[in-house]
């Protein structure tokens, strides 16, 4: 009877202890810990969408500016709202190169340098655009240039050559240039040569139908 005892007690003994291996072993019925509940939802379900607070005065989006060409250096004009923001001769090359290659769908330029100008170039062979930097500690940008010649003729290319605000560009007529500004043509060593407010470029011939082939404004590298 005593052996019957201690068997009977045994027993109840496992029935006791097999419940709690049961709760403690099994890991899928256990919760998560309160710190990691914590972690998943600040990584999904409260982190804001990442074009929700784009930072402040920054256009480094591919569609968020056109690019337009004037005789003081760049400007960005702004989509949709139209506003613009001038990127003058004197900026720093890396805050300019970063504004410029968001407004071309974010197109690396090829980086160079002209040893024989003392300066040093950023190219889209896209557009044609080039940009040129003083070899200063800034690299300040000091000029562009569009010439067609060196525009990518390929159906992939990935925009136009940029242009004035009024429309000006590479391609354009010499009527057309006549038209939206007070220019003077004339023949120099580099051929049918002309100025408007600051602006230059060659034509084609002397026609008025004659088309821009190559535009610059500020300090560029040419072979007279």
């Amino acid at each position: 009877m005593a052996m019957l005892r201690d068997v009977r007690a045994c027993a109840a003994a496992l029935l006791v202890i097999v419940p709690v291996l049961l709760v403690a072993c099994d890991g899928s019925a256990a919760p998560k810990p309160p710190v990691a509940a914590v972690v998943d939802h600040r990584d999904t379900a409260s982190r804001p969408a990442a074009t929700a607070t784009p930072p402040p005065a920054t256009v480094d989006t591919p569609h968020a500016a056109l690019l337009a060409v004037e005789a003081e250096g760049l400007r960005l004009v702004l989509v949709p709202s139209g506003s613009t923001r001038q990127l003058p001769f004197g900026t720093p090359r890396r805050r300019l190169l970063e504004m410029v290659t968001a407004s071309v769908r974010g197109e690396a330029p090829e980086l160079g340098e002209n040893i024989d100008c003392r300066a040093t170039v950023a190219s889209w062979r896209t557009s044609g655009l080039q940009l040129w930097f003083a070899t200063d500690t800034a690299a300040r940008f000091i000029g562009w240039s569009v010439a067609a010649g060196a525009i990518d003729p390929t159906p992939d290319a990935r925009g136009p050559a940029p242009t004035t605000m009024s429309g000006i560009g590479v391609g354009s007529t010499r009527a057309e240039v006549e038209s939206a500004y007070s220019a003077k043509v004339r023949k120099s060593t580099l051929g049918i040569e002309f100025n408007a407010g600051g602006l230059a470029g060659l034509l084609a011939s002397e026609r008025a139908d004659a088309r821009i082939v190559h535009f610059w404004a500020g300090q560029v590298c040419l072979a007279r």
